[in-house]
């Protein structure tokens, strides 16, 4: 997290969309933009198409509750995305929120749609785990020598 400081389930979840659907928001219009400056140009990937649109999820599944659920919504409210299809996955009971709705949906234990929500959860936090790790290894593997110009790997690891 960039903006959030401490332990604020909330705020991480509010700036997470945020950073998500602002960049794709972005690249939208970027790919709307050279469409336009490369008209009767030969060009590639979503500017060859003038009917390309940001490539929205069929639906955003929030890892949490009800209130993670309103701090997502909350975002994309504000970045004009709230016709986007979006639910809550809370971990306790398994229950699934909807916007709009105040009981949480509860499926079956041996429901397939609740197995292939907990599987798409469960590879986030695997990715999201794995990412950081990498982070902390980097940051341990860093040497003071790092900060100085012209000083290599041989010179850092030590004599011959």
């Amino acid at each position: 997290m960039k903006t959030v400081v401490g332990q604020n389930d909330f705020a991480c979840m509010a700036e997470t969309v945020r950073r998500r659907y602002t960049r794709l928001l972005r690249e939208s219009k970027a790919g709307r933009d050279k469409e336009v400056m490369g008209a009767g140009k030969e060009t590639s990937g979503p500017a060859k198409n003038p009917q390309w649109s940001p490539a929205l999820p069929d639906l955003i599944l929030i890892d949490g509750g009800k209130a993670q659920l309103g701090a997502a919504c909350a975002e994309l409210e504000k970045l004009g995305l709230s016709h986007v299809p979006i639910i809550g996955l809370a971990k306790e009971f398994e229950e699934i929120y909807r916007p709009g709705e105040a009981a949480p949906l509860r499926l079956s234990h041996d429901s397939g749609a609740l197995k292939l929500l907990q599987r798409v959860r469960d590879e986030s936090h695997r990715l999201a785990n794995t990412y950081n790790a990498a982070l902390r290894l980097r940051k341990i593997s860093e040497s003071i020598l790092d900060e100085f110009p012209g000083i290599g790997e041989r010179r850092k690891s030590g004599p011959p």
